[in-house]
């Protein structure tokens, strides 16, 4: 057991570069930190005699180019997968003070320290830290209830796309599309009657067309523009995109106070490595349903079995709700690879808040956690790799 212990916490050396101990600090002083769990949206989803909402209630699909009809039996199993797995994330975010285990995955995850009590650590960043995570859960649980999106700019649930045939890229130079998907008359012949110039998508959105790398394509499902700055021509072009999620650009109206153009939303683009990233490849594992069977369910001395490798293919669409939930725009994706993650929580970045797939692994880590199987010790993936909470309580 020790051996184990002692292999387990070189791992976290080599993976994770963390300099406090993952578990707790040996504080003195323990006064009571704010309730941050009071920012949660938290209700029971598909438990207590409610069925967990469909695909089809929580966002708009359609069968326009690139949509998602054809998927919505897969989708709805994501839904589903995603419900479970934002459970298990509510469930630790309210009882880590009891658990050892959440603590231990909070902090090798997350970057969060605690005091030998179980109480978060007194400290001004572990608090910004803790409620900035908090808002994120928050505004997924939101989504997830059925309540919709935080200050969104629609009465609709927002679109979800499932090929790159949603968005048709649209030079800066060609004419740009109103609410109606008309074409905007920018000049007139001497009749008044001819047209001769329109408005152009530059002119409608510059700040766009100014950036550099930043590309105009128009999504027939809501006549508006997602805006995309991969430089490729095609919303899935870019090597190895999954999916992404777009936020709205405000259109610029020169002149003309009588054109108005679509209400746009954050929305969803699922490409095709979403449904078949290849075995072996990132969130490529069939199902959390298919990982939760005893014959599956990874055992605490399978050090092969690195948590990546068990990451289901709902983890995608899961990872996308965080950017959804995200009104003002701040998450990005600094940290993929598992090692990254780690070695974000051992250096304490300020910016793993903003990184859902920091979220996306440790939610995966502790649904292992809580369900295992019957008759199965439960497993705590700690580095990256499984182990038991019985070598942390041994130590």
């Amino acid at each position: 057991m020790h051996s184990h212990l002692a292999a387990l916490l070189s791992l976290l050396w080599l993976l994770v570069v963390c300099e406090a101990c993952p578990l707790g600090n040996h504080a003195t002083a323990y006064s009571p930190l704010p309730n941050f769990n009071q920012t949660l949206f938290r209700r029971n989803i598909g438990t207590g005699g409610y069925d967990a909402p469909s695909a089809s209630e929580l966002f708009s699909i359609g069968s326009t180019p690139g949509g998602c009809s054809s998927q919505s039996a897969i989708i709805d199993d994501w839904v589903k997968e995603a419900i479970l797995l934002h459970d298990a994330v509510e469930t630790a975010y309210s009882d880590y003070k009891s658990d050892l285990g959440l603590r231990a995955l909070w902090s090798v995850y997350m970057g969060i320290e605690f005091n030998i009590d179980g109480t978060l650590l007194e400290s001004d960043t572990v608090e910004l830290r803790w409620g900035s995570i908090g808002g994120r859960i928050s505004d997924v649980s939101q989504f997830l209830a059925g309540a919709g999106l935080t200050d969104a700019k629609t009465s609709s649930p927002p679109w979800l796309f499932c090929s790159a045939d949603a968005g048709k890229y649209i030079p800066f130079d060609d004419m740009v599309q109103d609410e109606n998907g008309e074409y905007i008359v920018f000049e007139v012949d001497e009749t008044g009657e001819i047209p001769t110039d329109y408005l152009t998508v530059g002119q409608v959105f510059p700040s766009v067309k100014n950036s550099g790398n930043g590309k105009a394509f128009f999504m027939n499902a809501f006549n508006g523009y997602n805006f995309d700055y991969s430089s490729f021509d095609a919303l899935c072009d870019k090597p190895g995109r999954y999916a992404v999620t777009a936020f709205p650009t405000q259109a610029t109206n020169p002149g003309y106070e009588e054109i108005t153009f679509a209400a746009v939303d954050r929305n969803v683009l699922l490409c095709p490595k979403t449904f078949a990233p290849g075995d072996g490849e990132w969130h490529s594992y069939s199902s959390l349903a298919d990982l939760m069977t005893a014959e599956n369910y990874p055992t605490v001395d399978d050090t092969g079995l690195s948590l990546d490798r068990v990451m289901p293919l709902g983890t995608t669409l899961y990872h996308e709700l965080y950017h959804l939930g995200d009104a003002a725009g701040t998450t990005r994706d600094p940290y993929y690879k598992i090692v990254d993650v780690l070695r974000a929580a051992g250096n304490k970045a300020v910016d793993i808040p903003n990184n859902p797939e920091s979220f996306v692994f440790f939610a995966v880590a502790v649904y292992l956690y809580l369900n295992p199987p019957e008759g199965k010790e439960a497993v705590l993936y700690l580095g990256g790799f499984p182990g038991s909470i019985t070598w942390i309580k041994a130590s």
